[in-house]
C-alpha cells in the first residue's frame, strides 16, 4: 500500500477517534462543538508562481466553552485535515502538501462592547500549528514526492465569522511565521462553515 494512503486512512481514523472524545467530553463538560469543513485557496510565498490558484479542502472538528452571550471573547479550538500548497495560472504546475492542523482561535464578539454592530458578526484572531502529512510536486502529468517544507508549519490567522442559527460562516487568512526550509511561506485563505451538534 502507498505510504500517503496509509497514512490519510491512520489521520482519518485519527481524527474520529478525537472527535468521539471532544463529543462526550463537551457534552459533559459543558462545551459548545461540532463539525467544521470548506475549502482553502493557497499559494506558497517566495517561490515562482503568484496567485491563489491552488484549491484544497479541509474538514475536522471544534470545540469551545460555553460563554454568556454577553462575552466579549470566546476562545476555540480546531482539528483539521487541510490541503495547501501552490499551482501555476494554467495548471501545468502543482505542489500538494497534506496538513493536520490544530488552531486555536479567539473569537472576539464586538457586539458585546458597542451595540451598533451586527450582533452575529465575529472578528477571529489566533494560531494554527500544522503538522505536515504529506508532500506531493506535479509537472504536467507527472507527480512525484518531494520534502520541500518542513513537518510542522506555525502560522498566525485573523479572519471574520457570521452566525446563522446552529451554522457559522467562515472566512479567514493565515501566513507562515516561521518561513519553511529558509525560504517558504504558506499563504492560505480559507471558506468554511462550522455545524454546531451541542
Amino acid at each position: 500500500m502507498d505510504n500517503n494512503v496509509e497514512r490519510r486512512g491512520i489521520y482519518k481514523f485519527l481524527l474520529g477517534v478525537i472527535f468521539i472524545l471532544i463529543c462526550n467530553y463537551g457534552i459533559a463538560q459543558g462545551f459548545h462543538g461540532g463539525l467544521t469543513g470548506g475549502f482553502t485557496t493557497s499559494q506558497v510565498d517566495g517561490d515562482e508562481h503568484d496567485g491563489f490558484h491552488r484549491i484544497g479542502a479541509y474538514g475536522g472538528v471544534f470545540v469551545s466553552p460555553k460563554f454568556s452571550e454577553n462575552s466579549f471573547v470566546v476562545p476555540e479550538f480546531q482539528l483539521t485535515f487541510s490541503q495547501k500548497g501552490a499551482a501555476s495560472s494554467d495548471r501545468s504546475f502543482k505542489t500538494t502538501i497534506g496538513y493536520v492542523d490544530a488552531t486555536f482561535l479567539l473569537h472576539c464578539m464586538p457586539h458585546a462592547a458597542i451595540k451598533t454592530f451586527p450582533e452575529r458578526l465575529s472578528v477571529n484572531i489566533g494560531t494554527n500549528v500544522s503538522a505536515k502529512a504529506y508532500e506531493n510536486i506535479m509537472f504536467g502529468d507527472i507527480q512525484n514526492k518531494s520534502n520541500d517544507f518542513n513537518r510542522v508549519d506555525w502560522q498566525a490567522c485573523a479572519g471574520l465569522g457570521y452566525d446563522i442559527a446552529r451554522l457559522r460562516l467562515d472566512t479567514r487568512v493565515s501566513y507562515s511565521i516561521i518561513p519553511n526550509n529558509k525560504r517558504y511561506y504558506n499563504f492560505v485563505v480559507w471558506f468554511g462553515v462550522k455545524l454546531y451538534l451541542w
